[in-house]
């Protein structure tokens, strides 16, 4: 059967769908996006419109980007900023109880004045990073204390749990010099650096558990791995930019990880081992400068300079099955066949190779993109979902620069 292809417009890459401003930090509730910058925005139709708040927060006299961290916990979220700048009697942490359109201050136990910089939760409790330690809360922020003083006059730039392990990233004097990481297995009682293999003075801006696995990372385009709690850490950023690149945030979606950084976003389907450019739809002056990426709906969302770039969950989403390379390249026909609605689409590559995987109804129309970017040798996989899509026959077809194949598959609901 010969398929006569036919292009059309689908959102197969990153796009600014709203009139939303550089943010400083994301998170999500329910279907709700939340940002913060000089106040709070949030959007109940996944960043088309964004709506403005200030309410119960307070004012910035001459820090207008005061925000530092967004975090949901429960059905509340919390707002880390920098006091300086605000009137007398302004704290480091505020609370919504209404997915952001309105705050109060709760930060009670907290050294007034203090800038808090981000949060995270284990065994039910809430601790927050701060310019003076680690805070911790048993009531969901309504009171706060010190569990120990060990890092008192330390900045926490980020958190990570794993187990019973709670991690943090220390910055040193300034933003660029730093003290690794620390780590605690009493709930911050006690603390112990985990360095081995993380170069000296170095900040950690980020950190996410994949299955196990810590990942931080740090400037000059550095991604670190530890597979053994923090006793080691290496070094793992084959394909990123070195020069002058910060990577401020880093997260893990499906069976991928993925950095936002002055070079834009990058992508990891083989646990860190190699990263490809995703920076399909981003302008070239936009820069990812903070902690900022979520999840909502069936989007991710990440902050730049100019604004915050959405993309649909399914076009950074891709498993890699094997990064053994094939001895040349296979479109196999996908599992199940029929299907409803989902299914299974596997290829191989003998070599890394730009790959388009897209899907076509019966008249030869493009109705989705799947795969669109740089990929490693080795074997993918990746599962189309036709919910959207009416019963009938369907084909794929994969594209590299040296081989190009289509295959029909049968949707039945």
């Amino acid at each position: 059967t010969n398929l006569a292809i036919f292009s059309s417009s689908v959102n197969a890459q990153w796009s600014i769908p709203g009139d939303s401003a550089g943010a400083f930090a994301l998170t999500s509730i329910g279907n709700v996006v939340i940002s913060a910058k000089a106040g709070v925005s949030y959007s109940t139709n996944y960043g088309v419109t964004w709506i403005y708040t200030v309410n119960g927060l307070p004012f910035a006299n001459w820090i207008s980007d005061y925000a530092r961290g967004l975090y949901t916990k429960g059905g509340s979220v919390y707002l880390g900023i920098n006091v300086k700048g605000t009137p007398p009697g302004s704290v480091g942490v505020y609370k919504s109880l209404d997915s952001g359109k309105s705050w109060a201050p709760s930060a009670n136990g907290m050294i007034p004045g203090t800038l808090t910089y981000c949060f995270t939760q284990k065994d039910g409790n809430l601790f927050a990073g701060t310019e003076d330690g680690v805070y911790m809360s048993t009531n969901d922020g309504a009171n706060w204390f010190k569990p120990s003083t060990v890092l008192d006059e330390k900045s926490i730039s980020c958190f990570c749990v794993n187990g019973n392990t709670l991690f943090v990233g220390i910055l040193g004097a300034s933003v660029t010099t730093g003290l690794g990481v620390y780590a605690s297995t009493n709930n911050g009682q006690t603390w112990s650096a985990v360095n081995y293999g993380i170069p000296p003075q170095t900040t950690i801006y980020s950190m996410v558990n994949y299955n196990g696995f810590i990942f931080g990372t740090s400037a000059n385009g550095q991604v670190y791995r530890t597979t053994n709690n923090g006793a080691s850490w290496i070094l793992l950023n084959n394909g990123i930019p070195t020069f002058y690149n910060f990577i401020y945030s880093i997260a893990k979606f499906n069976n991928n990880l993925l950095i936002s950084c002055n070079d834009g976003i990058f992508i990891s389907t083989n646990q860190g081992q190699s990263w490809v450019a995703h920076n399909q739809g981003i302008r070239e002056d936009a820069q990812f400068e903070h902690d900022a990426i979520t999840l909502c709906g069936n989007y991710v969302f990440a902050a730049s300079n100019i604004g915050i770039y959405r993309r649909d969950l399914n076009q950074v989403s891709i498993q890699n099955i094997s990064t053994i390379a094939s001895h040349s390249y296979k479109l196999s026909q996908n599992f199940p066949n029929p299907f409803n609605p989902t299914t299974k689409i596997r290829f191989e590559l003998p070599k890394s190779s730009f790959v388009e995987l897209k899907i076509y109804n019966s008249l030869g129309k493009e109705v989705d993109v799947l795969v669109n970017e740089k990929l490693s040798a080795g074997v993918f996989e990746k599962t189309f979902n036709a919910s959207k899509f009416s019963s009938g026959v369907y084909f794929y077809k994969i594209i590299t620069e040296d081989f190009a194949e289509t295959k029909k598959m049968l949707l039945i609901k």
